[in-house]
């Protein structure tokens, strides 16, 4: 096995038993999450996964981690034209 497949092999092995150890947890918090989001229409469970390792070496330390959390947040899209205010503007003071 070369040393791509072993960090692979390991690193997909552990992501699947931190999911299922902590499937519950990820759901709990979309669903908490979505329960203060007027703006949606189901929960969204999102999960990050970051891992490190050294490149140049044969032999390795692999860091995997996981993130989730209830995330609030307040979003708007707004349309600013610069040159349509000042047309209004100048076309109201006329």
């Amino acid at each position: 096995m070369t040393t791509k497949e072993a960090i692979i092999e390991a690193v997909l092995t552990q992501l699947r038993a931190d999911l299922e150890d902590k499937f519950a947890d990820i759901c709990a918090a979309a669903e908490e999450s979505f329960k203060a989001d007027e703006n949606e229409s189901d929960p969204v469970a999102k999960v990050a996964v970051s891992i490190a390792f050294s490149p140049m070496s044969v032999e390795q330390d692999v860091e995997l981690s996981i993130a989730w959390a209830a995330r609030y947040k307040v979003a708007h899209k707004i349309h600013v034209d610069p040159e349509q205010q000042k047309l209004a503007l100048e076309g109201g003071a006329a």
